[in-house]
């Protein structure tokens, strides 16, 4: 599939496990037809995004998304319209795919910066917080 392949966005029911799935849209009975998954994704249309991950395999989306850190997708239809919880740091950290040429970068605080003497020029609020957490 690419960009400019065309799918239905229209009342579709998947069935998953036994039981029947029927994602909607905030624009409820304002179904847009055949669009290519450019203006799907766009505009955030659940049936197109539900319709790739079945066709991609949603064991298959759900393990590519815990490679990238996120281990608390699970893999059913819904996780296509982000139904399981990540943190923002966990987010960021699965964007570095795509800035890394697929290599996953685990993110780093800074506490502190030194110039090239040792000099400490800068240093965080929690460093300096007696209550602060050293790893």
């Amino acid at each position: 599939m690419t960009t400019s392949s065309v799918v239905d966005d229209s009342p579709k029911t998947f069935l998953w496990d036994g039981d029947e799935y029927n994602p909607g849209d905030y624009h409820k009975n304002a179904w847009a037809g055949q669009v290519t998954l450019r203006t799907a994704f766009a505009r955030s249309l659940n049936v197109p995004a539900v319709e790739v991950a079945e066709q991609a395999g949603y064991r298959a989306v759900a393990d590519l998304a815990h490679k990238a850190g996120l281990a608390s997708i699970r893999a059913t239809p819904s996780m296509a319209l982000g139904a399981y919880d990540v943190t923002p740091l966990d987010m960021a950290s699965a964007y570095t795919l795509f800035a890394n040429g697929g290599v996953l970068v685990s993110p780093r605080f800074i506490s502190h910066i030194v110039d090239k003497t040792g000099k400490d020029v800068w240093t965080s609020e929690a460093e300096r917080s007696e209550f602060s957490i050293r790893a």
